[in-house]
């Protein structure tokens, strides 16, 4: 039980992840704690059972958790859940409710099945303790283990067929040897013929990219890393932020999915229309600078940025991919080894990991925008932890840096401003901690309709290559928010209400006060974080909500930081919940037993768990 509840609670988060999006993963947690105090609220009120009542209430245990496993997710995929209408549906709210119930279901039994053995062996309570807590830890290795194997879907079945193997002991010590056959049976039945399906929220990229014209899937990979989904579609375009003057014809391309959002694009290498597109994009903007010899990717994906490198005649390009089978696909797609007569090396493994220790240095060092446009408008990755886009990180990509190399790193264009202006303050902090003398000459910000490009150079950009870049981006109707001795905003092609950029850029290369005052009286919050609060996706200010909502704009609000509405929801419903299951039936028996309130014991658990949550 203990095994199959474990690996319920790890799967249930990667499933969380890929259905809806990874605030509701948390859920997994909560509803856990949930049913396992919701068992031990039972035993308490009703009281200890005797010797005999016990081993018929663990035999039922054992079978009730199996059953539990297999019905907990099918019940769970029946109900029309869509956690994005939080906000003004509370039809969802109840439907919400109704799925934490049914996910703490399996724990509240098995945990009750763990207490009843304790009750069983109370002579020998360190052998009970001892089973449970190895059977938690098989079942985690378990859950990570089938997860390299089966898909998301069929490796929800392994926690049911795990929790079967106890009905073994009850058919041999129990009178109930037929409902452990049929659970067993049923168990089995379910691994073959699994009883739902992957229901991906229609606002991720891949059932958005799956209903096009003639979209087939040819690709899936599982792994704890991410469920990697590779899909053609003759009519699906990726080019991040491409010119709108750009008049050529688009190359076939494959979409990559991780957990269903969008991970970039393949191309044939053979294929060279992708070679003339690659020069209208934002992210070739660090060439038109310079050709660099050596260049890092971060992030490198399906390869689309290492044919950059190459395409624009780097000779060597290190592409560091955290998802084998990404690298894998993106290896594929260059022809492992050379690319327009780059070499090119291929590393799985944490960017920063290899930053710090590396004795390479390269003229450039790349990051292109990862997720879809929409990931990022929606704020729904707000609460993801994200080491690549500190101030720390990008002081440590500054320092490996050649003598006159650029660091270059393009986000997604949000309205009103928030990630942009964040990297440019990011940039601008590192820059004072590598090179102070950089920061008024060595900032360049290049704006399209969808992206903006932000360019670091410590030794400071000269009047060639600001010219240079003032040309391009001309030629590909991209704006210039910010350049050295800029003194007004030039927005030409791509206008926006509020030149948030350029005022971000002059407020912090001016002085201190003035970035104060800029980052006090801007909406949202933009300060630059460091590696010790690494959320550089969270934008949203309490108190500014008064301000926005009172604002026209504050009808797009709940789609701007969905992320935190989905947090703030799940967890209200989880204190919700245990007020009525855990702290209420305890209060009403106290009373009725005319015992003294439970009032320092809730406020010590209450505390414990509060603390644990938040940490």
């Amino acid at each position: 039980m203990a095994a199959g509840t474990l690996s319920y609670e790890i799967l249930l988060v990667r499933v969380f992840a890929i259905e809806y999006f990874h605030h509701f993963a948390y859920m997994a947690i909560s509803v856990a704690m949930l049913g396992f105090g919701v068992s031990g609220t039972l035993l308490a009120l009703f009281g200890r059972p005797d010797r005999e009542r016990a081993k018929t209430a663990f035999s039922w245990s054992v079978i009730l958790t199996s059953v539990s496993l297999v019905l907990s997710p099918m019940l769970v995929h029946q109900t029309a859940l869509d956690p994005t209408q939080l906000a003004w549906n509370t039809g969802q709210w109840i439907r919400l409710a109704f799925v934490y119930c049914v996910l703490a279901m399996p724990f509240a039994v098995s945990a009750l099945g763990i207490l009843l053995a304790l009750a069983i062996g109370s002579d020998r309570p360190g052998l009970t303790y001892g089973a449970s807590f190895t059977g938690s830890g098989l079942g985690a290795l378990a859950a990570l283990a089938v997860l390299w194997f089966v898909s998301p879907q069929r490796a929800l079945v392994l926690p049911a067929l795990i929790a079967s193997f106890g009905c073994l002991t009850i058919i041999r010590t129990s009178t109930r040897r037929i409902d452990a056959w049929l659970t067993l049976a049923l168990a089995w039945f379910v691994f073959f013929v699994p009883l739902w399906d992957l229901d991906v929220s229609a606002y991720k990229a891949l059932p958005q990219v799956e209903a096009y014209p003639h979209a087939e899937r040819v690709a899936e990979k599982p792994s704890p890393v991410g469920w990697v989904v590779a899909v053609d579609a003759p009519t699906f375009r990726f080019a991040p932020g491409l010119s709108l003057a750009y008049t050529g014809s688009f190359p076939q391309q494959t979409a990559l999915f991780v957990d269903g959002q969008i991970a970039g694009a393949q191309v044939s290498i053979g294929d060279r229309l992708a070679d003339s597109l690659l020069d209208w994009i934002p992210t070739a903007l660090p060439y038109s600078v310079d050709t660099p010899r050596q260049v890092l990717v971060i992030g490198a994906g399906g390869g689309t940025e290492v044919r950059n490198a190459t395409t624009h005649g780097a000779q060597k390009v290190v592409a560091v991919e955290l998802h084998p089978e990404l690298s894998r696909l993106g290896a594929e797609s260059q022809s492992g080894t050379t690319v327009g007569g780059g070499e090119v090396d291929w590393v799985v493994g944490d960017a920063r990991s290899y930053v710090a220790g590396t004795r390479e240095r390269f003229d450039l060092i790349s990051l292109a925008p990862t997720g879809g446009f929409g990931s990022s408008a929606a704020g729904i990755i707000s609460l993801n932890e994200d080491f690549l886009h500190t101030v720390d990180a990008y002081a440590a990509y500054l320092n490996c840096l050649t003598e006159t190399g650029l660091l270059a790193i393009t986000r997604w264009l949000t309205v009103p401003p928030r990630e942009s202006v964040r990297v440019l303050l990011t940039m601008a902090e590192a820059l004072r901690r590598v090179a102070p003398e950089g920061v008024a000459d060595g900032i360049v910000v290049v704006r399209s309709w969808g992206t903006v490009t932000t360019l670091a150079k410590p030794a400071g950009f000269t009047a060639t290559e600001l010219d240079s870049i003032t040309s391009w981006a001309a030629t590909r109707w991209f704006d210039i928010d910010w350049q050295p001795r800029l003194s007004e905003p030039t927005a030409v092609f791509n206008r926006i209400d509020d030149p948030a950029l350029y005022r971000a850029a002059a407020a912090s290369i001016e002085s201190t006060d003035s970035l104060v005052h800029f980052l006090t009286g801007y909406p949202f919050e933009v300060s630059p974080v460091t590696d010790a609060r690494p959320y550089p996706h969270h934008f949203l200010r309490i108190q500014s909500l008064g301000g926005l909502f009172g604002d026209d704009r504050g009808s797009w609000l709940p789609f701007a930081e969905w992320g935190l509405i989905a947090l703030l929801a799940t967890l209200g419903q989880s204190i919700l919940l245990a007020l009525l299951l855990l702290v209420v039936p305890v209060v009403l028996v106290a009373r009725k037993r005319s015992e003294s309130p439970p009032g320092p014991h809730l406020s010590y658990f209450f505390t414990v768990g509060f603390a644990y949550m938040a940490a």
